[in-house]
Formats: structure tokens, C-alpha cells, sequence
């Protein structure tokens, strides 16, 4: 069966005679296509992550519109390096951890949210000092290797004050912990660092953009077609394609995923098994009813 659709993956081809609510629910699945754009990216946290500790750990800032892949960035690096379980000879290790300032905006906060992460329980009912003993006690012994903070624009929502001291703490984090820090966020991510200066020259930039019809998009289409359970090719990254996905999408990410899985179910709930432009346009404004299965209920 391989042989027969050289333009699928295999998992692809597994799913090609599936039941038809299930074969369209895998077209609307989340997937991570790794792509040129984040290989630099994938690099930098490898290098991060497997270079000597250092005595002044640095980090880098990764920002970009809402919907151009942000949280599938930090759900890959998580899954490049998982957590391990302890076993009779090895301790548990734990090599990246993440935490959101959207839940951390102030610095006692941000080691509550840190002691979590680590498996602490009640971490509420310890002093300051203690919190930030135990961050440090914890991360050393499930040696933990990188930090990623999560929507670092936040900082930006609290008084100067907590700005201020939720950075310092960041940056105490940096020092105590020697670890590496991814920071994630919006375009304002970079103002919302640039509010500690000593913390700011620690961090290289890289972003996210908007994608356009190129040869960087191009590719990824490619990646992305072969994981769509369809029998033809649809050739998706060819030109016309590309700048329809384009238009449609403002060169969101997330929009163009999604509207080729719905255009993909649209087009087998139909009958047919390629995606084509008619189906990219109808998957705007019309969903596909045959995730319904048989025992759901009706409208």
C-alpha cells in the first residue's frame, strides 16, 4: 500500500480506510510539521540545553502574532526533551519546565508557579525565602536545564513596580539556577524584557512571521500535505494555492491549518480525496457534518 501513495507518511497511509467520521476527525487533528523557520530556533534550545552550565545563563526571546505557532513551539520542545521517570539507578529529571506569566506577574507568584511545575505540594504555605530555596533545591535535582516563560508580554499588565520585581526575579532565577530561558510572546515581548536592561542584554531575539507565498511555505505544505489520510495529491503548495491560503489567512498559521483540515473533511465527506480550491474557499464559511456518527444526536 506504501508504494501506492508515495505521497503520504505512513501513519498517513494507516489511515486511509478508516471510517469516515474517524479518517475526517484525523484531518482536523493538531499536528506539529517542523519546519525551516523553527530549525534555527531548534538548534539555539539544543545548544542551550546541552552546552556546560554557565555562571551567567542568557536566553532568547521568541515573539509573534497570535496564532503563528507559539504554544505548538513550546508542546515541541517539551516532547524534545520529556520528562523521565525515576528508575532503581537514576534519579527523575525533569530537563525543561514552563510557566505562563499570564499566572506569574509578580515575583512571589512566579516561584509558586515554579514549585508547581517542579511537583511541589501546597507550595502556598511556605515563606519567600523558602520558596525560593526549594525552586533551586528541586531544579537542581531533576536537573532542570531550561526555562520557558510563557506570554511575557504579561509583565507589561502590572504596576512599574511588579514589572520591575517580576523581572528581577527572572533574572535571580537566571542566576541562582544557571538554566537557560526561552521567553514567549507577542511583538510587545521585547518592550516587556526591555524593562530591566541588565536582564534584557542576556537575550537574543528570533520571531515568528507571517507566513507568504514562498518557498518557505512551500515547503511546509509539502510536510503537511503528506499527514492528510488522502488517496490524491493536492498539491497545495503550488502558487495559486499558496496566495489563496494566503489571502485568506493573513498569514496566520493557525488559520491556514485550520482551514485545510475543515477543506480537507468538506472534500471527502464528498467524496473526494484531494484538497482543491473550490474546498479551501467553501472551508471558510461551511463545516463538514460527517464527524457526526451514528449514535450522536441529531440538531
Amino acid at each position: 500500500m506504501s508504494n501506492a501513495y508515495p505521497h503520504l507518511t505512513a501513519e498517513a497511509i494507516a489511515a486511509l480506510d478508516l471510517p469516515l467520521a474517524a479518517r475526517a476527525a484525523r484531518m482536523l487533528t493538531d499536528r506539529f510539521v517542523t519546519h525551516e523557520r523553527l530549525q534555527r530556533i531548534f538548534d539555539i534550545v539544543d545548544y542551550m540545553v546541552s552546552r556546560p552550565v554557565r555562571v551567567r545563563a542568557d536566553g532568547l526571546i521568541i515573539s509573534a502574532n497570535p496564532g503563528c505557532g507559539k504554544t505548538m513551539l513550546c508542546e515541541a520542545i517539551l516532547r524534545r526533551y520529556p520528562a523521565e521517570l525515576a528508575t532503581a539507578n537514576t534519579p527523575a529529571r525533569l530537563p525543561v519546565i514552563v510557566i505562563s506569566m499570564s499566572e506569574a506577574r509578580e515575583a512571589k507568584q512566579l516561584h509558586i508557579e515554579l514549585l508547581k511545575a517542579l511537583g511541589c505540594p501546597h507550595p502556598y504555605r511556605y515563606t519567600a525565602d523558602r520558596r525560593r530555596d526549594l525552586v533551586q533545591e528541586l531544579a537542581q535535582a531533576a536537573s532542570v536545564r531550561l526555562l520557558v516563560v510563557d506570554e511575557i508580554q504579561d509583565v507589561l499588565i502590572g504596576t512599574l513596580r511588579q514589572q520591575q520585581l517580576a523581572l528581577e526575579a527572572t533574572k535571580a532565577l537566571m542566576n541562582r539556577l544557571r538554566v537557560a530561558v526561552i521567553a514567549l510572546g507577542t511583538s510587545d515581548a521585547v518592550h516587556a524584557m526591555s524593562a530591566n536592561v541588565h536582564l534584557r542584554a542576556r537575550f537574543g531575539d528570533e520571531t515568528l512571521p507571517l507566513w507568504k507565498a514562498d518557498t518557505y511555505l512551500a515547503h511546509f505544505l509539502e510536510a503537511y500535505e503528506a499527514t492528510l489520510p488522502l488517496r490524491e495529491r493536492s498539491r497545495l503548495s503550488s502558487l495559486d494555492t499558496m496566495r489563496q491560503l494566503v489571502k485568506l489567512s493573513g498569514g496566520v498559521l493557525a488559520t491556514i491549518v485550520e482551514r485545510l483540515g475543515r477543506a480537507a473533511a468538506l472534500a471527502i465527506e464528498h467524496g473526494e480525496e484531494r484538497i482543491t480550491r473550490v474546498w479551501i474557499e467553501r472551508a471558510q464559511w461551511e463545516v463538514p457534518h460527517c464527524l457526526r456518527t451514528d449514535t450522536g444526536s441529531k440538531p
